[in-house]
């Protein structure tokens, strides 16, 4: 199992969501979201003024982050037009991988690119993560940010967030902690509620069957021996509860192994989705077996998430 790293994470994940979800919602803050339905206007980083001159090219590169030198892979579009600001999506890989070997992994790079927007994947401290949103890994994703938006035309507005296990649990400490300037989150395997104060649209993956973080309350999980979990639906009701959602989700079949909730009727477009791997295991739903639990074909993460990203655009 590549998941050692989760066990920090998760008591810290436990011992916030008490007290995160027992607080109330607002639904008057000034981080709303709102649909791409609705004539959201663009904010255009600072790139955007570099007379349509990007200097971003598509490739392995690396920055120098608290006298560390770190890496990351950037995917820039197919099609790019000057002055025309676009998503940037960055995703986060799980224990014992990098940047890379995930976005292989998942083709959201290949395939967000297609659509229009840029991809960074960036590689974490000894290929995990710390479970922390001020830390050195949190420093050197903001440094890689500000590095893409100075030298790239990107939408400040739409600027997403999605990771797996370990990646999941820093995509929430990280978007939480930077909810000014991150529109939305996708989360593979991890989805407790770490931190955000306000409406923060969510989507969620998550097999019944994961041995590493458990689906079911109470459970114990190989990343956290002798502890039990808070159990996914109890996550997600915190989530929508954040978001000022209905409290009973909608439920809708998608096929033999995937059933799809929704939580309706969120404050500021902060929709909240989770689709249940019935029998699913740690895995990318959608991607081919690693060994670390079984997946399905029946629903692509990859294809939901982008679809997600592109529906909602961050609020002022």
């Amino acid at each position: 199992m590549r998941h050692r790293e989760l066990v920090v994470g998760a008591i810290a994940a436990l011992t916030l969501v008490a007290a995160c979800s027992s607080g109330g919602t607002s639904t008057t803050s000034s981080g709303a979201h709102s649909s791409t339905g609705a004539a959201e206007a663009s904010r255009p980083s600072p790139g955007c003024s570099a007379n349509g001159k990007a200097t971003v090219r598509s490739g392995n590169a690396t920055i120098e982050v608290a006298g560390a030198r770190r890496s990351y892979l950037l995917q820039v579009p197919r099609s790019t037009r000057p002055h025309h600001p676009a998503p940037l999506i960055l995703q986060f890989h799980g224990y014992a991988s990098d940047g890379p070997r995930f976005d292989q992994l998942t083709q959201l790079g290949a395939r967000g690119t297609a659509q229009g927007s840029y991809v960074a994947s960036p590689t974490g401290s000894n290929q995990t993560w710390q479970f922390a949103p001020h830390g050195t890994d949190a420093r050197f994703v903001d440094a890689l940010v500000d590095r893409v938006e100075r030298s790239a035309c990107i939408d400040l507005n739409r600027v997403s967030a999605t990771g797996f296990s370990a990646g999941a649990a820093f995509t929430l400490f990280y978007a939480c902690a930077r909810q000014d300037s991150i529109d939305a989150i996708a989360t593979i395997a991890v989805e407790f509620q770490l931190g955000c104060k306000q409406p923060m649209p969510i989507l969620a993956f998550h097999g019944t069957k994961d041995p590493a973080v458990p689906y079911v309350n109470g459970a114990i999980g190989a990343s956290l021996p002798g502890t039990r979990v808070r159990g996914t639906e109890l996550n997600m009701s915190d989530w929508a509860r954040l978001n000022a959602c209905k409290p009973a989700p909608a439920t809708t079949r998608i096929g033999a192994e995937v059933t799809r909730e929704t939580w309706s009727r969120c404050t500021k477009n902060a929709d909240t989705v989770l689709y249940r791997i019935e029998g699913g295991g740690h895995a990318w739903p959608g991607a081919p077996p690693n060994g670390a639990g079984l997946t399905t074909e029946q629903v692509s993460a990859t294809n939901k998430i982008l679809a997600f990203f592109r529906n909602h655009a961050l609020g002022r």
